[in-house]
């Protein structure tokens, strides 16, 4: 289902991205417009020869037919520029009620994580405002679907969006199941060497945030807030980084890291092209 979702999320951002290429080449459009019209033109002539179409010598029945067109032509004009006018305000009502927002808070969110390399402890969505400065809370989309933005959304940005939020939890739950597993090896290899076990509650995040960023800090004294260090710390400190660089919880951890990171790309890339092909097609 994943792969479908996927699969899907990368067409509708080639076609997104192959009408904006044709915004951009304007006489491409208009030659290729100009010979669908003398194609029509041609098959309309030779299908007038074909029936043997005679008009009045008069001119009479050619003056009618001739307003009739006109008008017809007239009507279809009206309702066409109006239909135009219309979908102008509707697209630029979108770019700037949906599409802004979203990709301002995607750029800030990349810039934030994934331009710095960065692990956050906590990442989701929800409209509410981030608990602590650490998290990374995606917030413009679930204040859209709460209003009557989300009746004006094309399926294909809510299917990516929705796309990224599992993408995001997934990252989410392997990141405390790999602060679990971290917790767990830290505390083996303290109860291997015989020393006292820390009863601090974060001691998994802290030291995997240790390992992540690749801090300098012995971490068991960072733990035990030790003001000395000495070879047993070492020894802890340089085991658990070796046994949980080499674990399958960091191997899973990084996987969905680097999943969410090419999905958040993706969906970025699908909302600039929606931007940008209103701005070309209706402020340009």
């Amino acid at each position: 289902m994943m792969k479908k979702e996927k699969k899907r999320a990368k067409s509708n951002l080639r076609k997104i991205q192959v009408q904006v290429w044709l915004k951009k080449h304007k006489e491409l459009r208009f030659g290729l417009s100009c010979a669908a019209v003398l194609v029509l033109i041609y098959f309309s002539w030779n299908l007038m020869n074909k029936v043997d179409i005679h008009l009045d010598n008069t001119g009479v029945a050619g003056t009618i037919l001739g307003a009739v067109i006109g008008g017809l032509l007239t009507l279809a004009g009206s309702i066409w520029v109006y239909s135009k006018e219309q979908r102008a305000k509707q697209n630029v009502k979108r770019k700037n009620l949906i599409y802004s927002p979203l990709y301002d808070e995607l750029q800030t969110i990349y810039d934030t994580v994934f331009a710095k390399n960065y692990y956050p402890p906590h990442a989701d969505f929800s409209k509410e405002k981030q608990q602590y400065h650490d998290d990374v809370r995606f917030s413009a989309w679930e204040r859209i679907k709460m209003d009557t933005r989300y009746l004006e959304t094309p399926d294909a940005v809510k299917n990516q969006m929705e796309l990224l939020c599992e993408m995001v939890q997934e990252y989410d739950t392997a990141r405390q199941e790999f602060n679990g597993e971290v917790e767990r090896i830290f505390d083996r290899i303290v109860e291997k060497y015989g020393e006292p076990q820390s009863m601090f509650k974060g001691r998994g995040w802290v030291i995997s945030k240790g390992i992540l960023s690749k801090e300098d800090k012995n971490l068991y004294k960072e733990i035990t807030r030790s003001k000395e260090e000495n070879e047993v710390s070492k020894k802890i400190d340089k085991e658990v980084r070796e046994e949980v660089e080499n674990s399958d919880a960091m191997k899973h951890f990084k996987d969905c890291y680097a999943e969410w990171k090419a999905t958040q790309e993706q969906t970025t890339k699908l909302i600039a092209s929606l931007i940008e092909q209103v701005l070309l097609k209706y402020e340009g």
